[in-house]
């Protein structure tokens, strides 16, 4: 089983906290092809929004849901919540988001992914605090799975439940770390479907990074198709629903290999990003 999630959408370096990146210097609302295209394969997708974008797009929220979709929160502008430094203020970072996608969409929001997957133990205590449900916070590398721990969901930040991803199953570190090319990410993604048939892998589209180029975008469009023909594409707020009625069943060490397995990338991801709050 395994979900897509669409992140940073219509989200652009001028209106948000991000690096900025000449590539992504493409027209917001060419994002909706990304989503043309995962519709014309029958998929639907998690698609996380800032609360900045909300605002500046008042209508595309409810646009999203009425095409099947699900939203999800993704920050106020995209800020690195460690930098927050403090766990009223990230909890109150997370709430005005969610009411801000909730006002414009007109259905409760319970969903999060922290912006660039960074967190710390601040940022999970806020989160805790927070009206989320469930989040994708974390990056478990694979390699986890291959050892025989799969890529599950897990209770975590005060009974939420953390569904989990990986550095493979993130199209920014594909192109942009491992240089891929779009033949390689082709394979890559069609078959990790194959290879770890017992996870639930979390698979992230960044629609800017296939719009710069339309070999990536044809590329993109085999990986829906193959997506499609397995049948197994499910929103992640559907994938938290069958964690809770018990239909993916986690046993309680198996979920506690999985924190710890987040809590190790946690420490080394602010190790090399040398900016953990304190």
């Amino acid at each position: 089983m395994f979900t897509l999630g669409f992140d940073d959408f219509f989200l652009r370096d001028e209106w948000a906290s991000l690096p900025v990146i000449p590539d992504r210097k493409v027209k917001a609302d060419l994002d909706l092809r990304v989503l043309d295209l995962a519709e014309r394969f029958g998929l639907r997708t998690t698609i996380f929004i800032t609360g900045m974008t909300a605002r500046r797009f008042p209508k595309l929220t409810k646009e999203i849901i009425e095409r099947g979709h699900e939203v999800a929160g993704h920050g106020m502008i995209h800020e690195d919540l460690r930098r927050l430094r403090s766990m009223n203020r990230v909890e109150e970072a997370i709430s005005s988001t969610l009411a801000i996608l909730e006002k414009s969409s007109g259905k409760r929001v319970e969903g999060w992914k922290h912006p660039g997957l960074f967190q710390d133990r601040i940022v999970r205590l806020g989160l805790g605090n927070s009206p989320v449900k469930w989040c994708t916070g974390t990056k478990i590398p694979l390699a986890i799975a291959r050892l025989g721990c799969e890529l599950l969901p897990f209770e975590d930040y005060g009974a939420k439940v953390e569904i989990p991803t990986a550095p493979e199953l993130v199209d920014y570190d594909l192109y942009m770390h491992f240089r891929s090319s779009p033949n390689r990410f082709i394979r890559s993604w069609t078959d990790m479907t194959a290879r770890f048939p017992s996870s639930v892998l979390v698979f992230t589209v960044h629609p800017w990074l296939h719009l710069i180029e339309e070999g990536r975008l044809k590329a993109l469009g085999r990986v829906f198709e193959h997506f499609a023909s397995t049948g197994k594409c499910t929103p992640e707020g559907e994938i938290y629903q069958m964690f809770m009625d018990g239909r993916i069943n986690v046993n309680s060490m198996h979920q506690s290999f999985l924190r710890l397995a987040s809590r190790t990338s946690e420490k080394v991801r602010n190790t090399i990003t040398a900016r953990p709050a304190k």
